[in-house]
């Protein structure tokens, strides 16, 4: 992903575009929000946006609704932010909390073909652990090797790939 890409995704950028839902099923930041509120997820508006501006968390779809402008997520982004939030009261440092979302919804998702059969999320907890630990690694040795790209390939039983993904190393560290 590139500096600009990245900085622009949004959630609907993360997600195959079969399951991608269409507009009409998308839902607003209030009634995100209100979602959240309900789970007992301690999130406003004003650091929903500052987390997506910094690039923490994916952007909303920009749209207009009766002539006006609108945040629009996928009714899952819920479950994800509800997942951001408790990775952060479990103590990852926001800068990490970013790629681990960008994961969990890739592989949460299907996207890349990837396996949804039983002990996926077994798998999901190992990958964001260790993308945790790479980027903390990254952080402490930054200025004596550097880092340009991290690839997480997934590969079968005779060594096809089933599915890359690339993340620019400058954009999964924000100091």
């Amino acid at each position: 992903m590139t500096e600009t890409a990245t900085k622009h995704e949004t959630w609907l950028d993360l997600m195959p575009p079969e399951l991608r839902p269409t507009r009409d099923d998308l839902i607003t930041r209030d009634e995100l929000l209100a979602e959240l509120k309900d789970r007992d997820v301690d999130m406003t508006a004003v650091t929903l946006a500052a987390q997506e501006r910094r690039g923490f968390l994916p952007r909303a779809v920009r749209s207009r609704r009766s002539g006006s402008p609108v945040a629009l997520y996928p009714p899952q982004a819920v479950d994800w932010i509800t997942y951001a939030r408790q990775l952060q009261k479990g103590g990852t440092p926001l800068r990490q909390v970013g790629p681990v979302i960008r994961v969990h919804v890739l592989l949460s998702t299907g996207h890349g073909r990837i396996d949804t059969s039983p002990g996926i999320g077994q798998v999901m907890n190992d990958l964001e652990s260790s993308l945790a630990e790479l980027i903390t690694w990254q952080q402490r040795t930054r200025d004596m090797v550097p880092i340009a790209r991290v690839e997480v390939r997934l590969l079968d039983a005779d060594d096809d790939e089933l599915a890359r993904y690339s993340f620019d190393a400058t954009n999964l560290v924000r100091l």
